[in-house]
């Protein structure tokens, strides 16, 4: 019994120092088997049977919701084969982990929230066997590894390589567009290409915890954006108010979502940053910018990505059903108000124009008819709109309310945006610039139309000279997105209000980390 029990206390032994080559000091590095003579060896002997059912009790009992943990839960709910723990304990591969974990600190997370603290208590109980009979035996012990080295894993790989919460999940379930007893429908209010992670992720992860190259993939999945170090270089400065400390790690947040697509990766874009209530349009070193107006905070301006690819000059503006609803069924039989808007109805199946005395309020209500306004002077769009595909029926476009542009606070459009200088704006998609079809633009731009297209007498403009449509071509990249805090060309960070309150939205998932 005597040889028996030295020979399980020197493999244990074995184990012990197998995880602690990387230390710089192994605790059990001088012991002798003389020391564990008197051990009981019941208190170092690992059975898979008890660790696994450890494991499945730690799942029940935790109440954490996050939809991660569920993952977590799942896994070794269907049987998941241990991670972190062999039949000789944990080796380096945690020690590996904690390394690169311990980090988040330094961008306002708390460790506890990842069970740092609990980890490092249960690593040095295994390499002390510091062990006991009840709470603390080496089965409960592994246990807990296990199950909370997977859980901190998964949190924090996940996170630093998606971000902390997930955008298109989380924005577009904000604003509630229609509900009823069955379903709730929301408005879209993020089309930006972002990863998101998969179930492919998640089994790529946990293969690499067992395979040689753990350190490998934890480099690869940290935040590698420009915006993501300079942001964090911000932050790290310190001095910051509690306010500016939440602003900066929302838009560090912002930092960690990976785009498919970056303005550094052109030489020629344009660039919105909503908060800003600017568009700047950027073509190497020159930076053409302007005010802008943007959508209210009802009919908030979607963020996305797209290419602008047409331009249209004195465009019609049909008319979104939700204004018709709301401002234009009340008119119906009052065809003055009709006729000073220029407002016509026609058919959106047969396109044909219906006489408004047969327009009824049924009609405009059905969604079978659309209501349009003339093209020129006057128009909602104004003189010209900038096309690019999108899931919003959302553009850039003129407008015939330009005292907009002289206050501070332009949230005011549904959802659109106009822009102070679009004759210039238009110069800047253009390849190059013929002095002949800029003429021809800004004749395009400012001439006066007849309310009456078909009424020739008095006509006064040369349709020779008129622009309807021109391609962009190449396509010029738009980005439409929201930071409260960004760095301008100079490289000094700018700050911006929070004019859609989405600060405080990721703040509130931030928090599950704090």
């Amino acid at each position: 019994m005597k040889y028996s029990r030295i020979l399980v206390v020197f493999a244990l032994l074995l184990f012990l120092f197998h995880a602690c080559h990387e230390s710089k000091a192994p605790i059990n590095r001088n012991l002798t088997l003389s020391d564990y003579e008197s051990s009981d060896t019941s208190l170092y002997r690992i059975d898979g049977n008890i660790v696994r059912d450890g494991i499945l009790r730690l799942a029940r009992q935790d109440q954490d919701s996050l939809a991660i943990d569920s993952r977590v839960k799942n896994y070794y709910r269907e049987a998941g084969r241990f991670l972190w723990i062999t039949r000789l304990g944990v080796d380096e591969r945690a020690d590996t982990f904690l390394s690169y974990l311990k980090e988040v600190e330094r961008v306002g997370m708390s460790l506890g929230k990842f069970r740092y603290p609990q980890i490092e208590r249960d690593l040095k109980r295994m390499r002390k066997l510091d062990f006991d009979a009840e709470n603390h035996s080496i089965n409960k012990v592994l246990a807990r590894l296990e199950y909370n080295l997977t859980k901190a894993y998964l949190r924090y790989t996940t996170g630093q390589r998606f971000g902390y919460m997930n955008p298109h999940y989380v924005f577009n379930r904000l604003d509630i567009k229609e509900k009823d007893s069955l379903r709730v429908d929301y408005h879209g209010l993020y089309d930006l290409p972002t990863d998101k992670p998969s179930v492919a992720f998640y089994q790529h992860a946990l293969r690499k915890i067992t395979s040689d190259s753990l350190s490998v993939f934890l480099k690869e999945i940290q935040p590698r954006q420009e915006i993501y170090k300079r942001m964090l270089a911000v932050y790290e400065k310190g001095g910051h108010s509690e306010a500016e400390k939440i602003k900066l790690l929302c838009n560090l947040e912002r930092s960690r979502w990976r785009q498919a697509d970056y303005p550094e990766n052109h030489s020629k874009y344009v660039w919105v940053n909503i908060p800003s209530l600017h568009l700047d349009a950027i073509n190497g070193d020159s930076v053409l910018s302007m005010r802008m107006v943007c959508g209210t905070f009802k009919n908030k301006t979607p963020l996305l990505t797209s290419k602008i690819t047409r331009m249209d000059v004195n465009p019609q503006w049909v008319v979104p059903q939700s204004l018709i609803n709301r401002d234009i069924l009340r008119h119906v039989g009052d065809w003055g108000y009709f006729t000073r808007k220029r407002f016509f109805v026609r058919s959106r199946t047969t396109g044909e124009r219906v006489p408004l005395v047969n327009v009824t309020q049924e009609k405009l209500r059905s969604g079978q008819y659309a209501v349009v306004q003339e093209g020129g002077e006057g128009n909602a769009l104004g003189r010209i709109v900038f096309r690019f595909a999108n899931n919003f029926s959302v553009f850039i476009h003129d407008t015939s309310s330009r005292e907009l542009f002289n206050s501070e606070a332009r949230s005011a459009s549904h959802g659109c945006i106009r822009v102070e200088k679009p004759y210039e704006l238009a110069l800047f998609m253009m390849p190059e610039v013929d002095e002949d079809w800029a003429a021809r633009l800004k004749y395009s731009m400012s001439v006066r139309f007849h309310q009456r297209e078909e009424d020739e007498e008095g006509q006064r403009w040369d349709k020779a000279k008129l622009i309807k449509s021109q391609g962009v071509k190449p396509n010029v990249p738009l980005f439409i997105n929201y930071y409260t805090r960004y760095p301008n060309r100079q490289g000094i960070m700018e700050k911006y209000n929070d004019i859609y309150g989405y600060d405080a939205v990721i703040y509130r998932h931030l928090k599950n980390y704090m």
